[in-house]
């Protein structure tokens, strides 16, 4: 019984060491850069700012198939425009989720990094959840595109 209770001691102090190794990681490398995110961050912002205004040009769809009919019907374009809402709003609330693990920018400040590093390593599965979930609207929704662009 007592092996197995070093062996969990063993396995948290190896978790701890982990966990602050990459934290003093990610400090440094936010100190060094003088940016306000981690550089995974800063291209979630730019991608969901993309996806956004492929999520508005697909909200629109029934304009665009309401002339040819035969090309969708109504329970498709209605699924598509729900999933295109739904990956607009995946990507407003994870703007909203990276905009607040940022700090402004000030350039070497070793505590402003300190913190933006403590509250990426505290969100980081709520941001790889709603990641996720965007990279599956993603897909989805550049087939449908794709087939549009074909037909």
């Amino acid at each position: 019984m007592e092996a197995v209770a070093a062996l969990g001691v063993a396995s948290a102090i190896v978790q701890l060491v982990g966990f602050t190794g990459r934290l003093v990681g990610d400090t440094r490398e936010l100190c060094k850069s003088g940016k306000p995110a981690p550089e995974d961050n800063l291209q979630l912002l730019h991608i969901c700012d993309a996806l956004s205004k492929i999520s508005d040009d697909f909200s629109d769809l029934d304009d665009q198939l309401s002339e040819d009919d035969n090309r969708s019907t109504a329970s498709a374009r209605s699924a598509v425009r729900e999933l295109a809402t739904a990956c607009k709003r995946d990507c407003d609330s994870l703007k909203s989720l990276l905009e607040t693990i940022s700090v402004p920018s000030r350039g070497g400040q070793t505590w402003s990094s300190l913190r933006t590093a403590i509250r990426s390593a505290k969100h980081r599965s709520k941001i790889e959840a709603i990641q996720q979930r965007i990279l599956r609207a993603q897909s989805t929704l550049g087939s449908v595109h794709l087939q549009r662009l074909l037909s």
